[in-house]
């Protein structure tokens, strides 16, 4: 696996921007770009939750709750990876 951004030079095309290469993009390819960020940010933190949340549940007296502080937490983790510098 790359460490390549997501937002490729052929992205950055398909959402209208005519040079990926510019220093300066036009204000729709920059919506279009922030708006594709945002839906796949929601992807992954649903994902997320889907697979997650039931190591956050626990039983008291035939009630369930979840643990909130531990999984803000750790959904922050996760939607912020540390980079691997070895």
């Amino acid at each position: 696996m790359t460490n390549q951004h997501p937002l490729t030079d052929e992205l950055l095309q398909q959402i209208g921007c005519s040079n990926p290469r510019a220093r300066v993009f036009d204000t729709q390819a920059m919506r279009a770009a922030y708006d594709r960020g945002r839906d796949e940010q929601l992807e992954q933190v649903m994902k997320w939750i889907e697979e997650e949340l039931p190591n956050y549940a626990y039983k008291i007296e035939g009630s369930t709750y979840l643990d909130e502080d531990f999984i803000y937490k750790d959904l922050k983790e996760a939607m912020r990876p540390q980079e691997d510098n070895s």
